[in-house]
């Protein structure tokens, strides 16, 4: 409630209820009381998007897709290592099923994510705003493509080397005493 007063106010006091933002008027920036939860934006609103939201919508979003997409991959070569039978097959489908789990947990996140901001609170809808986003998601997917190949390899070795996944275990309690 807040959040519109200021919107109403800025767009009052600086742009005579043009918030220049997708032709939005005061009118339109407070809420209506038949649709819950639902309003247009103003123009503080609108920065808030620009400065706040974007960025860091960015940065979380692109994480989840490629946690989607690592998490499945992880679920494919536990499922290799199942059928290749190398390592107990009680840890290789304990693996395959925290990658569908985890890919589905994943998907969800961004599915309700996307919903809230673009559907729920109309974020995204101007170009500023999608310019920020995909810059963040750009640097982002940047920084986390050079962490993939790594983890692919730990989960290929923990589903295809046998007592692999026990020497990290023990190496992760010794380094947590030390």
């Amino acid at each position: 409630m807040l959040g519109v007063f200021i919107s109403d106010y800025a767009d009052r006091k600086y742009h005579n209820g043009n918030s220049g933002f997708s032709g939005s008027t005061r009118r339109q920036a407070s809420l209506k009381p038949t649709t819950f939860g639902k309003f247009k934006r103003g123009y503080f609103m609108h920065w808030i998007g620009i400065i706040i939201v974007a960025p860091i919508w960015g940065m979380v979003s692109t994480q989840l897709f490629l946690q989607i997409w690592l998490a499945l991959i992880n679920a494919v070569i536990s499922l290799a290592g199942l059928i290749a039978g190398r390592v107990n097959r009680k840890k290789t489908g304990i693996g395959f099923a925290m990658g569908i789990g985890s890919s589905i947990i994943f998907s969800l996140l961004l599915h309700s994510g996307y919903w809230l901001l673009s559907d729920f609170l109309n974020f995204g809808y101007s170009n500023a705003e999608n310019v920020i986003y995909w810059i963040f998601a750009a640097f982002t997917a940047i920084y986390l493509f050079f962490q993939i190949p790594g983890r692919l390899k730990k989960t290929w070795r923990n589903a295809m080397t046998p007592g692999t996944l026990e020497k990290e275990i023990i190496a992760r309690r010794i380094n947590k005493k030390q």
